[in-house]
């Protein structure tokens, strides 16, 4: 009896530890066949985040047409009819990854009204292609990561993405044909744009505060823009519209290049020196603001016209020469280059400073004007406490006759010395 127990206990335990064994073999072939999951299943919720993070957003699937009372928000959308279309009037939604409707109510979506998606949560957008327009402010400061324009989009209106700090990346679609004023103000994450083909006008100020800015692409066929070593010009490459803000060291334009845009090196933090051709005659406001590392600067005689604050706040900037026939120096034109000791303003065209044009340079010393200035516009060297003299190449009576605009337009203890 006792021998028949053992022989049973004995198959039993076998029977045991072969089960065992098949069990752990399919867990094995499990894990093996779907790590993700299994991963997902051991580490719970710190794991089942980083799944999260992979996660691609599926491409929309269209048209979509929603049916909705008239009056009612559709799927967190209000909207107006306005002439048998639709007109996005604002958003209450909380989805990260949002999809505008193509109709509703029958009606297309063609329109996104002034605010419409102010300081929306939202990562990203799909937007129907019968979209048109943009208007003022549409996406002001919303959390907007990524966006693309549909290629029915004519206008985007002003400060259309103004303080959109996570957008890094937006394609202009191929009948954009302007961006309004400052449509990517303060925009200071963006580091990529796309111009679709028909864009023809930048609105003044369009990359303003876009400090990382640093890739252009151009769509086949463009029409007006183009690409040379990373830099955006125009299609004849006569005007230099833009530079990747992690421009460094020594820069030479172009010979042939003829105008600097708006903004053009502004920002480029490790930009020493920029060689201008004498085909140039033209630099667009703001053009080398806050490039900190900018040292010497020589702007040839061919310069005529120059926009506001063309070197503000470059700081390093220890000489300049200006261009004998630049018109004016315009409004804080070298505004904050505390490092500047001397300069000359005595090109025969140079009639005029305006205002502030040398506000803040508080190492300016002494600076050289010629008798043909006429106006010193208001603060013209207000801030600039160690301005010992200007030399003056006209007579005292001639000095008399200078226009000097506004209060502490020259310090009190500078001396006026002229040349007889």
């Amino acid at each position: 009896m006792k021998k028949t127990t053992r022989k049973l206990f004995a198959v039993l335990s076998a029977l045991l530890a072969l089960c065992m064994f098949l069990s752990l073999a399919a867990c094995g072939d499990e894990g093996s066949g779907d790590t993700t999951t299994a991963a997902a299943t051991t580490a719970g919720t710190k794991t089942t985040k980083a799944t999260t993070t992979e996660k691609t957003v599926e491409p929309v699937a269209r048209p979509i047409e929603l049916t909705v009372e008239d009056g009612k928000a559709a799927n967190g959308f209000k909207w107006k009819l306005v002439d048998g279309e639709v007109q996005i009037t604002a958003y209450s939604g909380k989805d990260k990854d949002t999809v505008v409707p193509d109709k509703i109510n029958g009606n297309p979506v063609t329109s996104i009204a002034k605010g419409a998606f102010k300081g929306a949560t939202f990562k990203t957008i799909d937007l129907p292609e019968s979209l048109t327009s943009i208007a003022d402010t549409a996406f002001k400061a919303s959390s907007i990561k990524e966006i693309v324009i549909p290629n029915n989009v004519k206008t985007i209106g002003a400060n259309a993405f103004t303080d959109c700090g996570y957008l890094t990346s937006i394609v202009i679609g191929d009948s954009v044909e302007k961006l309004g004023k400052e449509v990517f103000f303060n925009c200071s994450g963006l580091t990529k744009i796309t111009i679709g083909k028909k864009l023809a006008t930048l609105g003044e100020g369009v990359f303003h505060g876009t400090s990382a800015l640093e890739e252009f692409e151009v769509a086949d066929g463009c029409e007006n823009f183009s690409v040379k070593d990373g830099v955006l010009y125009s299609k004849d490459q006569k005007i230099l519209y833009l530079a990747p803000r992690n421009t460094a060291d020594e820069f030479t334009v172009p010979s042939g290049v003829t105008e600097l845009g708006q903004y053009a090196f502004a920002y480029c933090g490790d930009l020493t020196n920029v060689v201008m051709p004498d085909t140039l005659t033209t630099i667009g406001m703001w053009a080398f603001t806050s490039c900190g590392k900018l040292t010497d600067v020589v702007m040839p005689d061919s310069v005529t016209t120059v926009g506001q604050s063309i070197f503000r706040d470059c700081g390093e900037i220890t000489s300049v020469h200006i261009s004998k026939n630049l018109k004016q120096i315009s409004t804080y034109c070298f505004a904050g280059c505390g490092k500047m000791e001397s300069a000359e303003v005595t090109g025969e065209a140079t009639t005029i400073i305006q205002a502030y044009g040398f506000w803040n340079c508080g190492g300016l010393k002494e600076i050289t004007l010629g008798k043909q200035i006429k106006t010193l516009g208001n603060g013209t060297f207000d801030g600039c406490g160690a301005l010992a003299e200007i030399k003056y190449q006209g007579t005292q009576a001639e000095w008399d006759e200078v226009e000097i605009k506004g209060t502490g337009t020259i310090p009190s203890a500078t001396k006026i010395v002229p040349n007889s």
